[in-house]
């Protein structure tokens, strides 16, 4: 009965998802890597990045996991030079998975600051 009343009358049919389309002009591909980068150069934190181009802060972490893998970030950029030091010294020590570290640090370092210093590491041993 109801698609018989959608065929009488068309106003009650509809095409909508429910899907929102982005806004602005689509980016060629790895500029928002490049943005990110861009704006950590220019001295701001996570926060203000991911505040700024309204993205989540795991995911602007995430380019600065990928901006230290390939030698774009210093990592000293974003993180001070004793919790690089304090978390390379566990994870030399300990060899425990990321989320294991972060369980039995009882959250001190973010997922994301243990994933950066991680990159460090593997792109330039201690």
């Amino acid at each position: 009965m109801a698609q018989n009343a959608a065929k009488e009358n068309p106003k009650l049919t509809t095409r909508k998802t429910g899907r929102k389309r982005k806004k602005g002009v689509p980016l060629k591909k790895g500029e928002t890597f490049r943005i990110t980068y861009s704006l950590i150069k220019e001295g701001k934190s996570i926060e203000e990045i991911a505040s700024k181009r309204q993205l989540g802060i795991s995911t602007i972490e995430g380019h600065v996991v990928r901006g230290i893998k390939d030698g774009a970030i210093d990592i000293t950029e974003v993180l001070p030079e004793e919790t690089i030091q304090e978390v390379a010294r566990i994870m030399q020590e300990t060899k425990e998975s990321i989320g294991e570290l972060h369980n039995s640090q009882n959250g001190k370092y973010s997922h994301g600051a243990l994933r950066m210093v991680y990159s460090h590491l593997e792109r330039k041993p201690l």
